[in-house]
């Protein structure tokens, strides 16, 4: 396919080993140039963050103005940074400034790389409306909005927030809405937000990668941690996420885990920024090979060589669990999906397969009950104990002396 895209990023691209055009590529870039509103439908790792970044950077190395021309807003600061990351060293070759805001960050920093007049900022809603109202960001010459995550941000009640965007930017703004996948709720979303936009859907509604290895155990719910560290043990994967409901369950199966002697960290929101990401990259590069983790993990994580997920607790909302799946098959490589569910929840299995377009084979562990469970747990001292220590260290402290 041939674009008609700037020779400098033309080339900028090739010398990044980008061979050709993914499907969602071809069919959206031309109709950004064009101006025309947006709205798709792609899986992960459809190429759907360089089919709007290619036309964009296109409009503003044209233009080089000193304003903000394009506003990306996404619903967590981790797909924040991992957005900018991926597209810097781009900008960066091409002197198009980019812009970071998200909460936890220095906001006399922030401040100063707003005068430092970005051409794109990268945001999460609360933050960037946050900024609006005390005039520090100005959107007033936007040209491009970009939702991405659609669903996510409606899950995350951010609609308020996109509406008093919407009515600060300029009417004429081209508007692209991503969202991974389809729902009536999102439909309602296009139709109110956007002008006549021209919808694409790259693949069937909601379907899952046919290489992901897709099963179901049903289990009591007593007997989910057994199961759990059956299959660790038995399979011995190099990486795999362990997805629970709740920030409660998180710590309950990585206490678990720990006290089987397994290299493991968690991830769920009231974990620190640096912590997250710190667990993210031990997973990444093998220091750890399991992290347990809440939903926030099912969006914004990118890790090429997954071996599994694991599904500790069934997802409250069905659509949840594509984007669980999803994180085994980066890059185009595939691995093991695998549902623990109980009986109470059969009907939601049954759910997911409509919704997916795909049968989930049950996973015969038989003897896992005889499995011998391996645990460790050190000894806690309690509170009486303690104070009896410490004050043999004071007496022997004052007999020195």
């Amino acid at each position: 396919m041939t674009l008609s895209i700037q020779t400098s990023i033309d080339k900028h691209f090739k010398n990044k080993n980008f061979k050709q055009y993914t499907e969602i590529q071809e069919q959206a870039i031309p109709k950004i140039l064009e101006g025309k509103d947006l709205f798709w439908i792609a899986k992960t790792w459809s190429g759907k963050t360089l089919a709007f970044w290619i036309p964009v950077l296109e409009k503003i190395f044209n233009k080089k103005l000193t304003t903000v021309q394009c506003l990306i807003l996404v619903p967590t600061r981790e797909l924040v940074n991992q957005i900018a990351v991926e597209i810097s060293p781009l900008c960066r070759d091409l002197k198009i400034r980019t812009l970071s805001i998200t909460w936890w960050v220095n906001q006399i920093k922030q401040e100063k790389e707003i005068d430092k007049n970005p051409n794109i900022i990268i945001a999460t809603p609360w933050r960037l409306i946050d900024l609006i109202n005390q005039d520090v960001v100005n959107l007033k010459n936007l040209e491009t909005l970009v939702l991405d995550e659609a669903d996510k941000m409606l899950d995350m009640w951010f609609i308020t927030d996109i509406k008093t965007v919407l009515s600060i930017i300029p009417k004429q703004s081209q508007k692209l809405l991503f969202s991974a996948t389809q729902s009536e709720e999102i439909k309602e979303l296009s139709d109110t937000l956007l002008d006549s936009p021209e919808k694409l859907e790259v693949h069937k509604k909601n379907t899952i990668v046919e290489e992901i290895n897709e099963f179901s155990i049903l289990l009591k719910e007593e007997e989910k941690e057994q199961a759990l560290q059956f299959l660790l043990t038995k399979n011995k994967y190099k990486s795999c996420i362990i997805f629970v409901k709740t920030k409660d369950n998180t710590e309950l199966v990585l206490g678990y885990l720990q006290a089987l002697w397994l290299k493991v960290s968690h991830i769920h929101r009231n974990r620190s920024q640096n912590a997250r990401h710190k667990a993210l990259n031990q997973l990444k590069t093998w220091e750890i090979n399991y992290l347990v983790g809440t939903d926030i993990l099912s969006r914004w994580i990118d890790v090429i060589d997954l071996d599994c997920v694991i599904n500790f607790d069934i997802p409250k909302e069905n659509e949840v669990y594509i984007h669980r799946v999803w994180r085994t098959w980066r890059a185009g490589k595939a691995g093991d999906a695998i549902t623990f569910y109980t009986q109470e929840q059969e009907h939601k299995i049954k759910i997911i397969q409509e919704l997916t377009w795909k049968i989930i084979q049950p996973m015969n562990i038989d003897g896992f009950k005889d499995f011998e469970v391996k645990i460790n747990i050190p000894k806690k001292t309690n509170l009486s104990e303690r104070n009896t220590q410490q004050n043999k260290k004071k007496r022997y402290y004052w007999k020195r002396r």
